[in-house]
């Protein structure tokens, strides 16, 4: 009777400091957590969103309160964590101490962050895990089920024992987007171990990164390609007619110029403001402003002439490429400009 007294009384010793010990622990936990989600009220108040949502995770991990779960909410809505605000939002409003017109709060910004995710509904893996980008989601999928995600593009795999399926999916915000493994599975299950075929298994090739290769047939391809080359070189026609044009027009301005000064001193005009002079000085600004613009159109036609070759032969059909080379060159002067095409044909 006295060793189980003794025994009573020490397990009821044991239970006390358990307890005692306990309650500073808590005690601790929620200091530490009224810390760190003040710092993120601050850091909220300063305008550094990301670093306050680090601060409210932190107090919420340490010690959960709907204050925080709340405040946490919000800053992941404002720093666009979409899918986390809108699982903190439900978790919010799923609480039974939160008071009626905060529930009402919540559902309004679980409203907003649904609008602004994705959503898949996943079909044809019961039992199977989930993962979302090589990120677990779901452990044991049901029947039916339904995750979030963020808008755009995703590989969902689902593993079993003896299956490992996938499907590619892209989520549009504000909508669900089907996801049939039982459509994706081209094979027979395999036992575990087995090494996986190309007949047997499921898993469909990585698809290729960038967008898709468009096949074109040949008479296709020719008239884009002489379409093409035919626009670049009649632009470079055009450029070349119209800095012809203007270099005449300098030229006959550079004329007048000249036979306003026929008849005068060299230095008649150096500090004369008649009328010949400034007439003769129009002409000259008159003729500068033409052959710099003549000069414009001739890079332009050589720019043109550059792009019809490439296209000449970025558009040819695939074939052995042919040796040789060619190099078009620009040549310019004051009276006289053109190209000159060097290499083989």
């Amino acid at each position: 009777m006295r060793r189980l007294s003794t025994a009573s009384l020490g397990l009821w010793l044991l239970l006390l400091s358990s307890s005692t010990l306990a309650a500073p622990a808590a005690e601790v936990a929620a200091r530490e957590a009224e810390e760190r989600f003040q710092k993120g009220m601050e850091l909220a108040r300063q305008g550094r969103a990301e670093d306050a949502r680090v601060m409210f995770l932190e107090a919420y991990s340490v010690a959960p309160t709907v204050r925080t779960l709340w405040n946490l909410g919000l800053i992941e809505l404002e720093t666009n964590h979409d899918v986390d605000a809108l699982h903190h939002f439900r978790a919010y409003a799923a609480d039974a101490t939160v008071a009626p017109e905060k529930r009402a709060a919540a559902e309004a910004r679980i409203a907003q962050a649904y609008a602004r995710t994705g959503h898949v509904r996943i079909t044809g893996a019961l039992g199977a895990a989930i993962s979302v980008d090589g990120i677990p989601a779901v452990a044991s999928a049901r029947a039916s089920e339904e995750i979030d995600v963020a808008a755009g593009r995703h590989v969902l795999e689902a593993r079993t024992a003896n299956r490992h399926d996938r499907v590619d999916v892209d989520a549009r915000a504000g909508a669900v987007t089907d996801a049939d493994f039982a459509a994706a599975s081209t094979g027979p299950p395999r036992a575990p171990g087995d090494a996986a075929s190309p007949a047997s298994t499921s898993v469909p090739p990585p698809a290729m990164e960038g967008p898709p290769v468009e096949h074109r047939d040949p008479q296709t391809t020719s008239s884009l390609r002489l379409w093409t080359t035919a626009g670049f070189g009649a632009g470079a026609l055009a450029s070349v007619v119209g800095a012809g044009i203007l270099l005449a027009a300098a030229s006959s301005d550079h004329d007048h110029a000249m036979a306003l000064l026929s008849g005068l001193p060299a230095e008649a005009c150096t500090n004369s403001n008649s009328a010949a002079c400034v007439q003769e000085n129009d002409a000259l600004q008159s003729e500068a402003s033409k052959r710099n613009a003549s000069t414009g159109l001739f890079l332009a036609a050589i720019a043109l002439a550059g792009g019809g070759v490439a296209s000449w032969f970025l558009l040819a059909p695939h074939q052995a490429p042919a040796s040789g080379s060619v190099s078009i060159l620009p040549d310019v002067s004051r009276s006289a400009a053109g190209l000159t095409a060097i290499g083989r044909f």
